[in-house]
């Protein structure tokens, strides 16, 4: 695979453990200004990740946990929209593969962003 330095690790994963490397450092910086910044560096790690996974059809499990991460840090950013469309992509992807126990999981998310944005139409959906 052109993807992969080491065998049975590809760009996707590198892109992953910079993410969370990255979420540790932010998870240690007192001020605010910079952990939005890290914030949105990391956020940018985790979105490459996942496109990783999800065009190469590859470790589906691993993009969904990540496209989990990617709401989580969009709600802490107060970027509600993009949480929003990324727990419905997340909500089909766990529907489409019976993982219902933990699509449970991303409505209980949705319906936080819903109350939060006021957007009730999204409990219809």
């Amino acid at each position: 695979d052109p993807d992969t330095d080491v065998p049975g690790r590809s760009m996707g994963y590198y892109y992953f453990l910079a993410a969370k490397n990255a979420l540790l450092l932010v998870s240690r910086t007192t001020s605010s200004d910079n952990g939005t910044i890290d914030c949105t560096k990391v956020l940018t790690l985790l979105i490459e990740a996942y496109e990783y996974y999800t065009q190469r059809h590859t470790q589906v499990r691993s993009g969904l946990q990540i496209g989990r991460l990617i709401a989580s840090l969009h709600i802490q950013l107060g970027k509600f929209e993009e949480a929003k469309l990324t727990l419905k992509k997340l909500r089909r992807a766990y529907h489409t593969s019976g993982w219902d126990e933990i699509m449970i999981d991303v409505l209980q998310e949705l319906q936080a962003v819903a109350e939060r944005t006021a957007d009730y139409s999204l409990a219809i959906e």
